[in-house]
């Protein structure tokens, strides 16, 4: 599989993955909030409800003559449909389950979304200002796929804050378990060089929400995972 596909499929077991299995239901909030709103028996609704009861209603994007309205939700939805990295989200009457979990997961669902500045290219004259001034796509506890407690840390998180855009991301990192490991030494003599293997204990770096239930992953691990993506997505 090309990576791409990968993310592909792994968004896919992720999303179909959750129906029999309480505790991976938990980790995904997307699916749970789409129950609440909609009901776990449903797995689309007309861009009018959806409208209403997410647009509206959760999000309150409804403040008169400025509130949205089904032809910005149809702009959005057309957006995402030519997005690579995703399935076809909606159509242009249609939400499906796994189009909203698309939608929560895109850029323009951040609070600074402006469609007009999104259309538009960058422009680089506008950017000699102190970089207090500029918003910075900015990822934090990067590792984690739910909550800060409890829930499981991933290496393919970073993936996802990097496809999304982050240009920071974090990682908390602290010792973990000392392993042995063999090091190489020289002695000099009059006549030659030797090189001695030593053994010495190291404590291997992890990447946690240190003090908390969370997993623990390996910092190597995150390292060739960014480098991964970065080779593929120069």
């Amino acid at each position: 599989l090309s990576y791409q596909e990968t993310i592909r499929c792994l968004d896919y077991m992720k999303r179909n993955g959750v129906d029999n299995d309480t505790e991976n239901e938990e980790m995904n909030p997307s699916q749970n909030l789409w129950y609440s709103i909609f009901g776990k028996d449903t797995t689309e609704v007309p861009m009018h409800d959806f409208l209403h009861k997410f647009i509206h209603d959760i999000q309150g994007d409804e403040d008169g003559n400025s509130s949205a309205n089904e032809s910005d939700v149809v702009s959005f939805f057309e957006m995402l449909n030519n997005n690579n990295d995703t399935t076809a989200a909606a159509t242009t009457t249609i939400v499906t389950r796994d189009g909203f979990e698309v939608f929560l997961r895109s850029t323009m669902n951040d609070a600074y979304y402006d469609p007009q500045k999104a259309s538009s290219k960058l422009d680089f004259s506008e950017m000699d200002r102190p970089i207090s001034e500029y918003f910075i796509n900015t990822s934090h506890n990067t590792y984690l796929m739910g909550d800060q407690l409890y829930s499981y840390s991933s290496v393919e998180m970073y993936m996802r804050a990097l496809r999304r855009g982050c240009k920071c991301i974090e990682l908390d990192c602290w010792d973990g378990n000392e392993v042995s490991v063999l090091t190489n030494t020289e002695e000099e003599s009059s006549s030659n060089s030797n090189e001695e293997e030593e053994e010495e204990m190291v404590r291997i770096p992890i990447v946690y929400h240190g003090h908390t239930l969370t997993s623990k992953i390996l910092f190597e691990d995150i390292i060739y995972g960014v480098k991964s993506y970065i080779d593929e997505n120069p």
